[in-house]
C-alpha cells in the first residue's frame, strides 16, 4: 500500500498560477488521481507569499528547506553541490528537528539518497513522503524508490498509511 503523500499543492499556492490559471479545479483533479491511485491520504502544503504576509501582519517569518540550496545551487560559478561540505551544518539542523521528536519530509521530486541516511545516523525516528507535487500527475512520484531506500534503513510504514513511517 502506498503512505500518504504530505507534500501536494493545488492551485492556491503562488507558484502554481493560482485560482483563476488553467490550473483552476487542481485540488479537485489531484483528488481525483489519489483516489484513482488508491493514495490512502494526501495533505495540501501551500505556498504563501510571506512578504505580503509579513507586511499585512507585521510578523517576520523564516523557512527551512534543505532542497532550496540544492535546487538555488550556482553550478556553473562554483561546481557541483558538494552535501559534505555542509554536513556539520545539515547534521546539525537534523539533531535539533530529532530532538524535539518532528518528522523529516522524504521529498521525492529530488530524492536524495544522503538525507535520510543522514538523518538515521542523527537518531531520526519518523519520515513522511512528500512528492512536492504541483500537478496531479506528479502525485504520489518516486515512492517506490523513496520506500526501498528507507526501508534499507530502518523504517517501516505507520499503523495507518496516513502516520508517518518510523525506525524500530
Amino acid at each position: 500500500m502506498l503512505p500518504a503523500d504530505s507534500h501536494v499543492h493545488s492551485e492556491w499556492s503562488w507558484d502554481t498560477g493560482g485560482p483563476n490559471s488553467s490550473a483552476a479545479g487542481r485540488m479537485v483533479a489531484t483528488c481525483e488521481r489519489a483516489r484513482s491511485m488508491g493514495l490512502p491520504a494526501l495533505f495540501f502544503t501551500e505556498h504563501l507569499d510571506l512578504e505580503i504576509m509579513a507586511r499585512q501582519h507585521s510578523i517576520a517569518s523564516v523557512i527551512t528547506h534543505l532542497y532550496y540550496a540544492v535546487r538555488s545551487w550556482p553550478e556553473s560559478k562554483v561546481g557541483p553541490f558538494e552535501p559534505t561540505q555542509f554536513e556539520d551544518e545539515i547534521r546539525a539542523a537534523m539533531t535539533t528537528i530529532t530532538d524535539v521528536g518532528l518528522a523529516l519530509e522524504m521529498n521525492t521530486r529530488r530524492l536524495l539518497p544522503w538525507v535520510p541516511r543522514w538523518w538515521a545516523e542523527c537518531g531520526g525516528q519518523l519520515v513522511t513522503f512528500g512528492s512536492d507535487a504541483h500537478v496531479p500527475d506528479a502525485l504520489a512520484h518516486g515512492f517506490a524508490e523513496a520506500a526501498e531506500v528507507l526501508e534499507g534503513l530502518g523504517f517501516t510504514p505507520g499503523d495507518q498509511p496516513s502516520q508517518p513511517w518510523a525506525r524500530r
